[in-house]
């Protein structure tokens, strides 16, 4: 007959990989945040006229290969904080949020 305890080393076994998957996405996002902001603060982009392009703010195709990009979730992320803003024509720059951001 099947152990009650095996089943509930295995659920606790799942449910620490999910948690430790989640902790994973949430730090590479974090460091993509990072990345993105210091580009922008590298290249002086702090007002619409001096905004830069973001090769990364780009859309991939459906049949993108290769290991998981983290920047373009990032910058949707800093997107909705308002750290960053975007021009009419795509280009980024940093907003005033931008200043209280710990790299």
């Amino acid at each position: 007959m099947d152990d009650p305890m095996n089943t509930v080393i295995c659920v606790i076994i799942l449910i620490a990989a999910f948690v430790l998957a989640q902790i994973g996405v949430v730090w590479k996002t974090r460091r993509a945040c990072q990345t993105i902001i210091r580009d922008l603060r590298d290249r002086g982009a702090y007002d619409p006229e001096s905004a830069a392009a973001l090769p990364y703010a780009q859309k991939k195709g459906l049949l993108h290969f290769g290991a998981r990009d983290y920047k373009p979730q990032a910058l949707q992320h800093l997107i909705l904080k308002e750290t960053i803003w975007i021009t009419d024509d795509g280009r980024c720059y940093l907003g005033e949020n931008a200043q209280n951001v710990r790299l």
